[in-house]
């Protein structure tokens, strides 16, 4: 259990979890997937946290001051910049229609060219395939927006999940983006080294519809925490293993990437050094975190009943009841459902998308082979860069 009186804030121990690498990519049904130069790669350091002194314990038994992170994280552009909007057609993105989705940037490591790498948008299968929002919009630094027009089927996915990945040439020097490293999605063994679980802080990034920015990308952040581990959960057709997670969430969330984050002493379980008394007023470091917990695809509902011939009840036209038949009105819960980020891995274990990676790799070779010196450029190798 995580205590919630001071949310838990990040002092990252991303090397962990998040890695150092960007990856861009390319086409988009096949063929080599051409690398680029890196961008920003979000971590711990980029949430805004309010610090304050604290006493540590060196591992000797020495007394000695540090600063630690507290309080709710002010979540920077460079967070909110990882975000994408999906939309059915090039005419819905043009005029910021309040219908489609959410994405997110993911980039995977070059082991050939560690300074580029592929860039992939990721989002819901019920997103950008079953309901056709296929088409994505990516902000510009000149205050714009650009659209990728994709079809359903040019998107990559795993049958047994909700989600769909697809490459996407960003250019370093008109774009306004930011990465997350493939590596800062958690697989099953940073789960279970780093014990995430119920009462770990979560943060949302996504689109609420009503008031998305219109004509430009503005996410809005949802706060909450982990509710429920892993299980499976039913949702249309698939069984998922699915985290529950106490986030409100509406239409157009879904695709959202979903944060985890601690800060030091966030854990119950971390106990003072037995020589100090149990009130000394010591603030104990712990381990710190930010992490990808998985991707939002649906949220629970709820039914709430109509309450009749109560003292104060509406009786004017413009006050009428929600609906006209029945005794409830079927809602949103605050508990959203996220897809492990694990799952999202294994998406890109798809052998069509290895097959990508590896051509975009054996082109850099080849460059290498090649002699040329210097790192190709956005235009000619849609390379990508925050």
């Amino acid at each position: 259990i995580r205590p919630h009186f001071t949310p838990p804030i990040l002092c990252l121990c991303f090397p962990q979890i998040f890695g150092s690498n960007i990856l861009d990519s390319v086409g988009a049904t096949g063929g080599t997937c051409p690398p680029s130069a890196l961008g920003h790669i979000v971590t711990f350091n980029d949430l805004e946290f309010e610090r304050r002194f604290v006493r540590r314990i060196s591992t000797r038994g020495t007394p000695y001051i540090g600063m630690e992170a507290v309080g709710m994280p002010r979540v920077p552009d460079n967070v909110l910049d990882t975000v994408v909007y999906l939309y059915p057609d090039r005419a819905s993105a043009e005029q910021g229609m309040n219908f489609g989705g959410t994405g997110f940037l993911v980039v995977i490591d070059s082991k050939v060219r560690p300074e580029q790498g592929y860039i992939f948008a990721v989002t819901n299968h019920h997103v950008a395939v079953a309901s056709g929002c296929s088409t994505v919009r990516v902000n510009m630094k000149n205050g714009e927006t650009d659209i990728f027009e994709f079809e359903p089927h040019e998107w990559h996915f795993d049958p047994r999940y909700d989600a769909a990945v697809i490459p996407l040439q960003i250019n370093n020097s008109k774009h306004k983006y930011s990465l997350i490293p493939f590596k800062g999605l958690q697989s099953r063994e940073d789960i279970a080294r780093l014990k995430i679980g119920p009462g770990d802080d979560v943060f949302m990034a996504g689109r609420f519809v009503d008031h998305d920015g219109g004509a430009r990308n503005v996410p809005a952040i949802r706060f909450g925490h982990v509710s429920v581990n892993p299980s499976p959960l039913m949702y249309q057709g698939r069984l998922m293993d699915t985290y529950c997670v106490d986030v409100h969430s509406r239409t157009g969330h879904s695709g959202s990437p979903v944060f985890v984050y601690r800060m030091s002493g966030h854990d119950l379980e971390l106990n003072a050094p037995q020589e100090l008394a149990a009130d000394t007023p010591i603030f104990f470091a712990g381990k710190t975190l930010l992490a990808v917990l998985g991707i939002h695809y649906a949220q629970f509902p709820e039914r709430w009943e109509i309450a009749k011939g109560t003292p104060g009840a509406v009786t004017s036209v413009s006050e009428a009841p929600l609906t006209k038949d029945g005794d409830q009105v079927i809602g949103m819960s605050g508990m959203t459902c996220v897809l492990p980020s694990y799952c999202i891995r294994e998406v890109f274990e798809l052998p069509k998308i290895k097959a990508m990676l590896a051509a975009g790799e054996a082109q850099l070779e080849q460059e290498i082979r090649q002699g040329a010196a210097q790192a190709p450029t956005a235009e000619t190798a849609g390379l990508k860069a925050v």
